[in-house]
């Protein structure tokens, strides 16, 4: 739990730039507390040529989470005069409705679940060079405890459900599907997640110079409670949660007295934030607005991996190794917003066909009376493959005593549609790169790494009897993270280019070069750029042919992870001298220098990353009289941040006893 502070954010006269102090806002009033139990039984049986194991693997848990988001008040302020008048844009506050909580300000979302996992596998030895490994497993999750049901809800999106159900397919189309018996309390029923396994080693040679070795199987992980902890928290009846005013906007007119027609002013005291109800509260008592649900079918996130793999003796001493390995994504994280209107008036973007949803944000909701209704599903798309080509040289080789060495190159690739790296529900939803808020695209993912080089190096010599050094040298180098390209730059700028009500997770659409008067317009960055919109045009048309994560998607929106930060290099060296000491004993004193090319040259070594996973590279104002996109471009600055850690080199000195 942070301090008692709202956070606040300040517009500059740039108005493209922002000040934001305080304690973020899903830190204010956060605390989990759990108790985990887990129960294990295996048994063993040697039958002959068979070792059979039946087993269970139980897990208990209990969560007590505190998520009060915006429990002190947020607040935006236009610019500075705006912070020392106290007349805010925009206003959000969390807070608890005691009538549901027995008077408790600061409710908790107490819930238990198990997931049990049975189990069976037989190690068998076919013949003496070849052996296989099989069984299944089963995992059931089970939950103790429903969240609370809010029967407004039910009601609302019933309704809205059977209107869906009878539109003709055509509109249909431009709108999110409605499922019918929605509600606050349901839970994904509990289904066995089967995991059947299936691997072999094959000694082909017999002496294992050569050996063939692979597998498929499905893998389950352990249950991701987090998420499921989202519909508990948010189900509309313990927690309420109010806005008013225009979110993100350095334009906007404070927020007025709807009876008055005069600024409001905040007291922006943390500790008595105002709530709907309150004399003076400039809007009328809400009910709810955001819901989490999740879907009746949801299943926990699962992987088809299937590996293949050679491993041979080039010559003494000398093996190689290949190895490819395919996973297929089962059941992955998906988010939707149910509550999520396609705008009436332009449903579709008549520029790069990306659907469209209402601007204005009342508009933009099916049910007035929420805001978020988001709805965690599955999806079983994305894969990832890798092939490993591998060289070892061991220590025991005939060439030279003491040396080994290992290179190594992998090739790998990664597609998913949600990195599931948020906890919270909205981060998740809003935390992917798309066109389309409610139908994430399958894309490249942010743990990709496409090319990967690994080198060691390591000599053991006695250069005094019984005293032997180890001198050891490690090299990795590897292709940079991947990150998306955005709207989200300049003065005046809305950046939502799809209506979703987010501005910073929107993919830009390439323009073809004869775009510029009959899809693209461009317009000045602010009264003080005299550029004209031919030479706007030309640094935007220069600054896509020089960029290699865009030059291929003309006249296409890019695809989410098309950019890449530059190339890793690690070098590091280590030092090991080794005293005997009583009878087999020995100590062991260690040098280790991390990022050793640092040390050489302070321009080496240097380890690149996008802080976030995007970046804004242009700039979105929306469509004119003529259903042109309105777009602003400046030369991006340096985005790239420098690791602070990683990017010195660093110095260590370790001692070990060895008995």
């Amino acid at each position: 739990q942070a301090n008692p502070f709202p956070e606040i954010r300040v517009y500059t006269s740039t108005g493209s730039q922002y000040v934001e102090f305080g304690p973020e806002a899903n830190s204010q009033q956060n605390a989990l507390d759990q108790d985990q139990i887990a129960i294990t039984d295996d048994l063993t049986f040697f039958l002959g040529d068979h070792v059979l194991t039946v087993g269970t693997h139980n897990e208990i848990y209990r969560f007590n989470n505190l998520f009060l988001p915006n429990a002190f008040g947020y607040y935006q302020f236009r610019d500075v005069q705006a912070l020392r008048d106290s007349t805010p844009s925009f206003y959000r506050v969390s807070y608890a409705n005691i009538a549901a909580t027995g008077g408790n300000e600061t409710p908790r979302a107490n819930w238990s679940m198990m997931q049990n996992g049975l189990y069976i596998q037989d190690d068998w030895n076919v013949f003496k060079n070849f052996r296989i490994n099989m069984g299944i497993r089963g995992d059931i999750p089970l939950y103790f405890d429903e969240p609370y049901r809010n029967e407004l809800f039910s009601k609302r999106f019933d309704s809205l459900a059977a209107i869906y159900s009878v539109l003709p397919d055509s509109l249909k189309k431009l709108r999110t599907e409605i499922p019918s018996g929605l509600s606050t309390s349901n839970l994904p029923q509990s289904r066995i997640m089967w995991s059947p396994r299936l691997g072999f080693n094959w000694d082909i040679s017999g002496d294992r110079t050569f050996q063939l070795r692979g597998g498929t199987g499905i893998f389950t992980g352990r249950v991701a409670a987090v998420w499921l902890s989202n519909q508990y928290s948010n189900t509309g009846v313990d927690i309420f949660r109010a806005e008013v005013g225009v979110v993100n906007s350095s334009s906007a007119n404070p927020i007025t007295d709807p009876v008055t027609g005069l600024p409001v002013r905040f007291s922006l005291d943390p500790n008595n934030p105002p709530v709907p109800g309150d004399p003076g509260f400039p809007g009328a008592p809400v009910a709810t607005t955001a819901i989490n649900l999740t879907d009746r079918n949801f299943t926990m996130p699962q992987v088809w991996r299937n590996t293949l793999g050679f491993d041979f003796e080039v010559l003494p001493g000398i093996t190689a190794t290949l190895e490819g390995m395919y996973s297929k994504q089962l059941n992955q994280v998906d988010f939707q917003n149910l509550n999520l209107r396609r705008s009436s008036t332009m449903p579709t973007s008549p520029v790069d066909g990306r659907p469209l949803y209402a601007t204005n944000r009342q508009d933009s909701l099916n049910a007035r009376e929420f805001t978020q209704v988001l709805v965690l599903k599955s999806r079983s798309e994305g894969y990832q493959y890798s092939l490993l080509s591998q060289l070892a040289l061991s220590p025991n080789n005939p060439f030279l005593k003491g040396l080994s060495a290992t290179l190594a190159y992998t090739n790998s690739a990664a597609y998913d549609i949600n990195a599931g790296t948020n906890s919270t529900a909205n981060s998740l939803w809003t935390g992917t790169s798309v066109s389309d808020p409610n139908n994430t695209q399958i894309g490249r993912s942010n743990f990709d790494v496409t090319h990967r080089i690994l080198a060691n190096l390591s000599y053991r010599v006695e250069i005094f009897k019984s005293f032997p050094t180890t001198f050891g040298v490690y090299y990795s180098g590897n292709s940079g993270r991947p990150y998306s390209l955005t709207y989200g730059r300049g003065a005046g700028n809305n950046n939502d280019a799809n209506g979703d009500g987010v501005t910073f997770n929107d993919l830009i659409y390439v323009p073809n070069r004869e775009d510029l008067g009959t899809k693209i317009v461009m317009e000045t960055d602010g009264s003080t750029d005299l550029r004209t919109q031919d030479e706007i045009w030309a640094q935007f048309m220069s600054y896509i042919d020089n960029n290699d994560a865009l030059r291929d998607f003309r006249g296409k929106i890019v695809e989410r992870n098309s950019a890449r930060a530059p190339w890793i290099n690690q070098l590091d060296l280590r030092i090991a001298q080794s005293f005997p000491s009583f009878g087999n004993q020995s100590i062991e004193f260690t040098l280790d220098i991390q990022n050793l090319l640092n040390l050489l040259n302070p321009d080496w070594g240097i380890q690149k990353y996008m802080q976030f996973t995007n970046i804004g590279v242009v700039g979105f104002r929306g469509y004119d009289a003529q259903d042109r996109m309105r777009l602003t471009f400046a030369d991006p600055d340096e985005f790239l941040t420098a690791d602070t850690f990683f990017s010195r080199w660093r110095m260590q000195l370790g001692a070990r006893y060895n008995f």
